[in-house]
């Protein structure tokens, strides 16, 4: 196959590994004059309107501008059918091999079987909510897996421990009619994270089928490209859409204002039944994600290094995935700088459960956040949360009552919040009583059971 790659940067840098030798590169395409007609790999870079000069098979988009240049494409007069974007054309290429975990436990199927489809698995948000459903529907005496792109191998092995199967299918996301055959075997199919929506249009052109969203409006901005394709999917009515907030839902119907969505809150086993306050030394004050502006680490070390300013000193925990962008790179700079900042990493459950124990405070600073299993988990456990109003959670906040809200991005009021615990410790006890009964109220197995099958029920 002759193939054209439109885009040379990062993208291509980390994924020209996976174009086998089978699949000629003839040229490069770029926006950037200053690179036509010079070689990348011994390749020559085209400018992108000698297209029509050009004999080729396919056209690959690689780069975050893949709508822009697609349209740029179909305006010099190229076929919809030749242009390809880069994930489906990698993804693809593994269609028809799957791979399956069976889980460590006896399946239960009384009720039938469930899959659930999410987005690629890891110690993230979508993908403990994936797992807490298929957990909670277990109870219900359903035998569920639960099918994903890819994972973290660490995160299957950990979860397999609680009955759960998974698959991987790495073209899952894009998923063509024909490679569908084994979804057969299922009775009920959950799809989870706006990520996996294309795949969920492409089941409901022939049953039912649930797709649960959780996204903040950065994911549907990422998700751009397919605009068109997922507007005419969604009108089915065998897709019926669920979000997990007030403020999932609000940003889908922002981008989709013509197809119902209804509320679909998660919920989250009893894994810890205490709470340890640190009355004798410094407070330990947390923020758990992956490092990312979304998650507003940056926010989180502003208001430490107030708070160290005015003389008060506390634990600050940095815990999460790192990464390798810039923005990853400054937080742990300035984690190094500052004595009472640890970064410790990304955590398995297990290891998160543990470390629960020792945190006094959880902090919520994120930019953009629909939910946050991280607040509900302290809750649960009758911790303190101080949440950034933009989150979802902060609905179910009353301040100074079953837990703390700040504005978000403000980290002279995020400071004072810090410093009105270190001063209010004796306040710790009434307030982490109203957030564990928020947790039970709302977030238990228990009621997200009856939801979930009650939706079940109804709609598949």
């Amino acid at each position: 196959m002759q193939i054209l790659i439109f885009g040379v940067g990062k993208i291509y840098q980390e994924n020209k590994k996976h174009i086998s030798e089978s699949e000629r590169i003839i040229a490069f395409l770029d926006n950037d004059p200053t690179l036509w007609e010079t070689e990348i790999d011994n390749i020559i870079v085209r400018n992108p309107g000698d297209i029509l000069e050009i004999a080729y098979d396919k056209i690959i988009l690689m780069s975050d501008y893949a709508p822009e240049m697609r349209k740029q494409l179909l305006s010099l007069g190229c076929k919809e059918e030749d242009i390809v974007h880069y994930t489906e054309y990698l993804n693809g290429k593994e269609a028809g091999k799957l791979q399956i975990f069976l889980s460590n436990e006896k399946p239960n199927s009384q009720k039938g079987k469930v899959l659930i489809i999410s987005d690629t698995l890891g110690y993230h948000g979508g993908a403990l909510a994936a797992v807490y459903a298929a957990q909670v529907l277990r109870i219900h005496e359903y035998n569920v897996m639960i099918a994903a792109p890819d994972s973290d191998s660490v995160f299957i092995e950990e979860m397999k421990k609680s009955g759960i199967g998974f698959i991987l299918y790495r073209n899952l996301a894009h998923i063509k009619k024909e490679e569908l055959v084994w979804i057969n075997d299922f009775q009920y199919i959950i799809v989870n994270t706006l990520p996996m929506i294309c795949c969920a249009t492409e089941i409901a052109k022939n049953r039912k089928v649930i797709l649960w969203l959780h996204e903040s409006p950065n994911v549907y901005r990422s998700m751009q490209y397919w605009d068109e394709k997922i507007e005419e999917g969604i009108a089915s009515d065998k897709l019926k859409i669920y979000a997990v907030s007030s403020i999932a839902k609000k940003n889908f119907i922002q981008k989709y204002p013509n197809k119902e969505i209804r509320l679909l809150p998660y919920g989250i086993p009893q894994e810890c039944r205490y709470q340890i306050i640190n009355k004798n030394k410094k407070l330990v004050f947390a923020i758990i994600g992956a490092l990312s502006e979304q998650k507003g680490q940056d926010i989180f070390l502003d208001a430490a290094e107030q708070v160290n300013a005015d003389g008060k000193q506390g634990e600050f925990w940095i815990i999460g995935k790192r990464t390798k962008s810039s923005y990853g790179k400054s937080i742990e700079e300035r984690a190094r700088r500052n004595p009472n900042v640890h970064i410790i990493g990304e955590l398995t459950r297990a290891e998160m459960i543990r470390h629960y124990q020792k945190i006094d405070v959880l902090i919520v600073a994120s930019r953009e956040e629909t939910m946050s299993i991280v607040a509900t988990e302290a809750m649960m456990q009758g911790k303190v949360c101080i949440v950034s109003n933009i989150a979802g959670m902060a609905d179910y906040i009353k301040d100074y009552h079953n837990g703390l809200l700040f504005e978000t991005e403000n980290s002279d009021e995020l400071s004072k919040r810090i410093l009105w615990c270190m001063e209010n410790i004796e306040r710790f006890q009434e307030i982490g009583k109203e957030a564990k009964l928020t947790y039970e109220q709302n977030f238990s197995m228990g009621a997200f059971g009856k939801r979930l099958e009650a939706i079940i029920g109804g709609d598949l």
